[in-house]
């Protein structure tokens, strides 16, 4: 499954009806990016409505980068639990959140207390952050802290989302090997295995979040890479898209025929349906 992060902030609420309904007819997966502006202007509980009514299981919903900092507002990370919990979902949804370079106890707090008062149908997973150095120790921080849930807190509702542009942009910037990187991924016990969605944008020396084939990114490694992992989870492009019919359709046609074919044609999987 193939999409990308929506907004939905410059979308008239009377016109968020018909824009999903010709989204979803050109692309199979999007991605619900709850910003400031979704959340102040009410529109939050009609966007899920509507992604729930014709969409389910076809999403994601990215909570706001510091939703699990003790300094986000207490109430207005309840009600957005609250309208996750009264929608009437039968299926997994993902909820991203960055995993901070630095977490203390109040984070570990915060990301507990919130997988408790979630209903089952939610999995919370783990965005890794853009790191220029430290990027070794940061990928096995997150490693173990997957351990400490699984093993230690018995939590099986927490899981990973590999943005790709960025460990590729951070090991770029620091310089790291991007071979023995992937490597090093693998050999982490419980990194991979427990990956549930993909985020991926193309990069220059100095940015980011390209669009494909607008940057360095090697899309023939990519490829390589992914295919150790898993061929059957969602892929969400995040980049500036102008015009769906055109450069979106582009993206996706980029993914599937060089990430996702090629992928599949060196795997053990032959029976990938793509849209």
């Amino acid at each position: 499954m193939i999409g990308f992060r929506l907004k939905f902030d410059n979308i008239p609420e009377y016109s968020l009806e018909n824009f999903l309904l010709n989204y979803i007819s050109e692309f199979d997966f999007f991605e619900i990016k709850l910003t400031n502006t979704l959340l102040k202007e009410g529109k939050l509980r009609y966007v899920l409505e509507l992604s729930e009514k014709y969409a389910t299981n076809k999403f994601s919903i990215h909570l706001p980068k510091n939703f699990l900092d003790v300094r986000f507002d207490y109430n207005s990370r309840k009600k957005i639990i609250q309208y996750l919990n009264g929608l009437k979902c039968e299926n997994k949804t993902s909820l991203i959140v960055h995993f901070p370079l630095y977490y203390d106890e109040e984070f570990v707090k915060c990301l507990l207390k919130s997988s408790n008062e979630l209903e089952e149908k939610y999995y919370i997973l783990l965005e890794n952050e853009n790191v220029d150095m430290f990027n070794v120790e940061y990928l096995k921080m997150m490693d173990s802290f997957m351990q400490y849930l699984i093993e230690l807190k018995k939590i099986n509702n927490i899981g990973i989302c590999f943005d790709i542009g960025h460990f590729e942009y951070g090991i770029m910037k620091e310089g790291l090997e991007k071979e023995k990187m992937h490597a090093f991924l693998l050999s982490l016990q419980h990194f991979s295995v427990n990956i549930k969605e993909y985020h991926i944008h193309d990069y220059i020396e100095k940015r980011d979040h390209l669009q494909l084939k607008k940057g360095v990114m090697n899309l023939e490694s990519v490829s390589n890479f992914l295919r150790k992992i898993n061929c059957d989870i969602p892929i969400i492009i995040e980049t500036n898209i102008v015009n769906p019919d055109l450069d979106g359709r582009e993206q996706v046609k980029i993914i599937k025929e060089e990430i996702l074919m090629r992928r599949c044609n060196h795997g053990n999987k032959t029976d990938l349906q793509y849209k």
